[in-house]
């Protein structure tokens, strides 16, 4: 079961990537050269209020011309009351922004998330509500999720982002874990 998972996660990722990515620019044709090299591709973020719960996520980001973008984030739980040690998150979202190619404004995100859960003795994923111990064995969870937020630029390459959203983890696991965000980053 477990490398069926893995395989149908690695697949989704694959076919994500690929099928986004073939939207991107040309780089040996760019319409306008000097507004292509002012074009800014990446992003890198850090969110800070996944920190102070005990969450930090990383990110990275690829922006498109087409107030598109496709990133991946990394998130790991530090707090030992939680019943999930991470989570690799790609996403893709859509920016609804009077400027064009900018990815900046309100936006639209969807995500697959793929976790790693510790497993308990009574075979099922930890609650709040259930006295369980736990196995020491870890599983696969694979989630999707739908995020709002907005992102606005600080300085010509900080911006700041405030999203809230949720996913909703398959199989045995089926609570919806929020996913939300005061994130700060720099473009480049």
């Amino acid at each position: 079961m477990k490398i069926k998972l893995t395989f149908f996660a690695l697949l989704s990722l694959f076919v994500c990537f690929d099928t986004l990515a073939q939207r991107l620019p040309k780089f040996g044709t760019p319409k306008n050269s000097s507004e292509f090299n002012s074009y800014r591709k990446n992003d890198i973020r850090f969110n800070l209020l996944g920190l102070a719960l005990g969450y930090p996520e990383l990110g990275f980001e690829l922006n498109m011309q087409n107030n598109d973008a496709l990133g991946l984030s990394a998130l790991l739980v530090i707090k030992d009351d939680r019943d999930m040690g991470g989570a690799l998150i790609p996403y893709y979202r859509k920016y609804f922004s009077s400027k064009t190619g900018k990815n900046i404004g309100v936006f639209l995100e969807g995500a697959i998330s793929v976790a790693f859960m510790e497993t308990y003795l009574t075979g099922e994923t930890h609650s709040a509500y259930y006295n369980t111990m736990p196995s020491g064995n870890t599983r696969m969870g694979l989630g999707a999720g739908l995020s709002i937020g907005g992102k606005t630029f600080l300085s010509e390459r900080l911006f700041g982002e405030l999203s809230i959203g949720g996913i909703q983890y398959f199989a045995n696991y089926t609570k919806l874990k929020p996913r939300m965000g005061i994130t700060v980053g720099r473009t480049f």
